[in-house]
């Protein structure tokens, strides 16, 4: 028979997934700051959620507990609806307000645990799926180093080795990944005068493309670079990310950036041009719209 203690646990866990839900309604209606006191209160049933996804797990490498810290979140936000977190999230790119992230919630803490003394990532792991082996998982660990100034300047990765980042006047320009026939293989950007001052890195995750610069930091996806996690950003948007080219060799590709910014700087829109070997004209493969809430 439930007792009164797992009775009242039960009915606080059922409260606060109502004013999560009551928050995404308003949410709808009202700015998101209107309802940010009730975001504090409804968060911590994803709080609750992490915690007792981490429980007899406490002992484990940091990269490990991160995964289950972000795969629980991720589940927990997937059986929402993604409506919510996609709303947060858009606040977050918007405004850099402390206070939208509690530094008393446990999630935040049990995430701080898992990086080294300066906030930065030092180690994580990666898995994909892939359709055509029946789904069967692959995964890599990686490891992050950084220099004195905090920029990170290499990578190492059970799957594919070392990788190794040059910077130029506060911005990464060259990643050295490996050789063919001993020559060096280099990826380049150069670098404009359009900032890089949005609150996600929009620099590593939606520009520097090419593969030597995907993997640059662990894992292709750049999850870590794109939310502050790998050190000092660049400081300013690439103009140009070309792949590696030497004789007899090239990864074929190459690209040309065009931003838009409002009049505070900030990016509103990323444009790229894709020069690629297969193609006689280079052609724009994608552009971002990037909007601001309040």
């Amino acid at each position: 028979m439930e007792d009164y203690k797992q009775r009242r646990q039960r009915e606080a866990a059922q409260t606060e997934q109502a004013i999560l839900k009551a928050a995404m309604q308003l949410c709808r209606r009202k700015a998101f700051d209107k309802v940010s006191a009730l975001l504090a209160k409804g968060f911590s049933s994803l709080d609750g959620y992490v915690k007792q996804a981490l429980a007899g797990h406490e002992s484990l490498p940091p990269e490990q507990r991160l995964a289950i810290i972000l795969t629980s979140y991720a589940g927990f936000m997937e059986g929402l609806g993604w409506e919510l977190a996609a709303r947060y999230y858009q606040q977050r790119l918007g405004s850099c307000a402390a206070s939208t992230l509690d530094p008393q919630r446990f999630t935040l803490n049990a995430i701080c645990q898992c990086l080294d003394e300066a906030g930065r990532a030092v180690s994580g792991k990666w898995t994909s799926y892939y359709d055509e082996d029946g789904g069967t998982p692959t995964s890599a660990t990686y490891e992050l180093f950084y220099d004195a100034e905090g920029y990170l300047v290499k990578s190492v990765s059970s799957e594919d080795g070392e990788e190794r980042i040059t910077w130029t006047g506060g911005n990464p320009t060259e990643v050295w990944w490996g050789t063919i026939d001993g020559q060096d293989v280099i990826d380049k950007a150069s670098y404009g005068t359009v900032p890089n001052k949005t609150n996600l890195d929009l620099n590593w995750f939606c520009v520097l493309k090419t593969e030597g610069w995907a993997f640059a930091s662990g894992d292709a996806d750049n999850i870590f670079p794109l939310i502050g996690l790998t050190g000092k950003r660049s400081a300013y948007m690439a103009e140009t990310v070309t792949g590696y080219k030497f004789a007899g060799y090239s990864d074929g590709d190459s690209y040309e950036y065009v931003y838009q910014t409002d009049a505070d700087g900030l990016l509103t829109k990323i444009t790229q041009k894709r020069h690629s070997s297969y193609v006689e004209q280079p052609y724009k493969s994608f552009e971002t719209v990037i909007t601001y809430t309040e």
